[in-house]
């Protein structure tokens, strides 16, 4: 993965991140934004182990 690939993933997650929170505002609804949090850490977790595991083999 190189670096302008790195940086949209980011811009991405930053962009759905900031959309689910400007949500919760408007429309008071929690869940939705735990449900973001969660899906984005297990994602980049996800991310993470997979480069790990890739570059060690």
């Amino acid at each position: 993965m190189n670096e302008q690939m790195k940086g949209v993933v980011v811009g991405a997650v930053f962009l759905l991140a900031t959309t689910a929170f400007v949500y919760e505002g408007i429309a008071e609804d929690k869940q939705l934004s735990e449900q973001v949090i969660l899906v984005t850490l297990a994602g980049l977790g996800s991310f993470g182990a997979g480069y790990a595991l890739g570059r060690s083999f």
